[in-house]
Parts: C-alpha cells; structure tokens; sequence
C-alpha cells in the first residue's frame, strides 16, 4: 500500500490467491450435472471453477488439455467407458500430482492417481440385496443396459447377484414390451419413461404385476 510523500510498503505478510481447477466431464447429465453443483459449491470460495465436456472423445480431451495445461492448477476428470488406452495415454500428458480422477476408474490406469470413484461391481450387487426381497416374487429380472455410456461393471454385478440368488435374468438395450411377473432394472430417465408408457398402456399394476428398480 502507498503513503502519500513517503512511497510503499508491505500491507500484509501474505497473500492469497485462488486455485484455478478445470472440471473435464466425459458428458453432461443429470448425474454429472449434481457432481459438477457439490464440486462449485465447495470449491467457490477459494478457486475458479471451469466446466469443459469433451464427448467422450478423447481427441477433444487431448485438445483441451494442450490448451489448457499451463492455466489449471488441478485437473479434475471423469473418464469415458469406452478406449481406456486412449483415455490413458491422454491423461498421462499431466502432472500426476495435477490429475483427480472422479466417478470411475478404468482397468488402463496404472500406477498413483488421486481418485475418487464408484465401484460399480460392489455398489449394484449392494443395491440389489436391498431390495432382493421384493425381486423375489418376479419370475425373472431385465437389466436394461445402452449400448454405450454405462461401466460394464454394472453389468457384471447385476449377472453376479442373479447367479448367487438364481434368479433368471436377462439384459436387454431398450424396454420391448413390459409383461407380468417381470421385474426391471433401469440405468436411464429415457428408458423409465418407455417403461412408464408401456406398462400404463399393458394396464399392468407397478409393484404387483411388473416391478422397477431405477
């Protein structure tokens, strides 16, 4: 600070300056868009907060971090599920010290990465114990699974848990037809909605006739 005839002095013994933190997500959904408001509202006080997608592409994720390397002080990433080795060579263009890997983590990613992330095996087979009960009066469980977008983890807990349990499974990409005596595993809003319509249409009772687990 100055003082007028006498020149500049040091005002205080410290300075603080904020972070500057790049949030890579992989798309933006529902899901992602909660993580990304806890992730703002935390942050707030103490660092900017950037926002990119890159589509799932990692080409556009290695563009942004060519762009963007010397600007982030962290670099927070959600991977996509598809091209580990591609997401993994792209990564690995950062500091280590510099990358947080969030949501999920990938067969491909060797070595010390600051990380928090699902374990999607272990949290599906938990969710479905909770309600095996209820699944119990259904002849059979469907797992509707998209083609892309979702951890093959899932999949693989939903098969584990109905082979422990037996139950007769099946996983389908989209909701055919809705019948009596099914039960239904939901990963989408979309595919609740065709689930909704089709079981309204069928005028079959949710919860007696057909379950769903969303």
């Amino acid at each position: 600070s100055s003082t007028k005839g006498k020149g500049f002095y040091v005002a205080k013994a410290s300075v603080k300056t904020k972070l500057f933190v790049g949030l890579f997500f992989n798309r933006m959904t529902s899901y992602n868009e909660a993580i990304y408001y806890v992730l703002y509202s935390m942050l707030k006080d103490f660092a900017f907060v950037d926002l990119m997608i890159y589509h799932n592409n990692p080409a556009i994720l290695e563009e942004q971090f060519n762009r963007y390397s010397k600007v982030y002080d962290y670099f927070v990433v959600i991977p996509t599920v598809n091209n580990e080795e591609g997401m993994m060579e792209v990564i690995s263009m950062l500091p280590r010290s510099k990358v947080i890997i969030i949501k999920r983590v990938l067969n491909e990613f060797k070595g010390n990465f600051a990380a928090i992330y699902q374990d999607f095996y272990s949290d599906t087979m938990q969710a479905l114990n909770t309600v095996h009960n209820e699944l119990a009066k259904y002849e059979i469980i469907k797992l509707i699974y998209p083609d892309s977008g979702y951890s093959g983890e899932i999949m693989k807990g939903f098969i584990s848990f109905c082979k422990i349990n037996r139950y007769e499974y099946a996983i389908e990409n989209c909701v055919s037809g809705v019948k009596k005596g099914e039960a239904y595993l939901m990963l989408n809003d979309k595919d609740m909605m065709d689930f909704i319509h089709k079981q309204r249409e069928a005028g079959i009772e949710l919860g007696k006739d057909v379950g769903v687990n969303s």
